[in-house]
């Protein structure tokens, strides 16, 4: 019995390398063609402790208006938004475990000017929760130390003194596993003497913006700060300051 003979494909006109730039330019989105003008009001507890966030003279040109350029790529959007996914999806659980929460808490200071979101209140016990997505590499450095990341800690830290909490948590979830793993944070007295300066820097900080007195450079041109700074054009233009103000010191541990 012979075989049948096989049809051949039909080939359509369908251009793959085409349907990928579709593709790719599509995810890009409504990403910003340049910088845009923002210009803040407070100091954000998630900026505060990571890279240009403890630059005072960014918070200089941040607070007095400036061009921001935070233009992302597609695949940096794709973490942004699945960040955000998982942030919902763990406040989720949360909700269903049985514990009395709230969820995107607002935290406000007046002085130093303050505004934060809370992930998640465990409300009977004053215990703020900051929910932080990482890779697996570095969940596993958190988890095998029991330390956090220094910039969560400020953030976790600054939530904790506004509420008046002793308590604090940071929920991290593996992005390549789901495995989840919570260090506690206590307002020890190391902890309360720390917090209490990076208030003080901030105090310092606004005084000198609203005196106008533009900080000199605390970080070198080139630098990965610099060049992660969404003012850096603005920073790089302008004079070379008039006042030192360190950068804010943030302890690994």
């Amino acid at each position: 019995m012979g075989r049948k003979p096989v049809a051949p494909v039909k080939v359509t006109e369908f251009d793959v390398k085409a349907f990928y730039k579709a593709l790719v330019d599509t995810a890009k989105g409504d990403a910003p063609d340049g910088p845009v003008f923002k210009q803040k009001k407070s100091f954000a507890p998630s900026t505060i402790g990571y890279g240009h966030g403890k630059c005072p003279r960014y918070w200089y040109y941040a607070f007095g208006g400036t061009l921001f350029d935070e233009s992302t790529d597609y695949k940096s959007k794709g973490r942004m938004a699945n960040g955000t996914d998982s942030h919902a999806r763990i406040q989720e659980v949360v909700s269903r475990t049985g514990y009395n929460i709230l969820v995107e808490q607002e935290a406000l200071n007046e002085n130093p000017p303050i505004r934060g979101f809370i992930d998640i209140d465990l409300v009977d016990f004053n215990i703020p929760v900051e929910v932080k997505t990482t890779n697996d590499t570095n969940y596993r450095l958190f988890k095998a130390s029991g330390h956090p990341s220094p910039s969560h800690r400020v953030q976790e830290l600054i939530y904790m003194k506004i509420r008046g909490a002793t308590e604090g948590l940071i929920l991290y979830e593996n992005k390549d596993t789901n495995e989840m793993h919570i260090i506690p944070i206590l307002m020890s007295k190391r902890n309360e003497d720390f917090i209490n300066g990076v208030f003080d820097w901030m105090k310092l900080v606004k005084s000198m913006i609203d005196a106008d007195k533009l900080p000199r450079r605390g970080f070198e041109k080139g630098t990965y700060v610099c060049k992660n700074c969404p003012v850096a054009k603005a920073c790089d233009a302008g004079d070379v300051g008039v006042v030192l103000i360190k950068p804010l010191e943030v302890p690994k541990v």
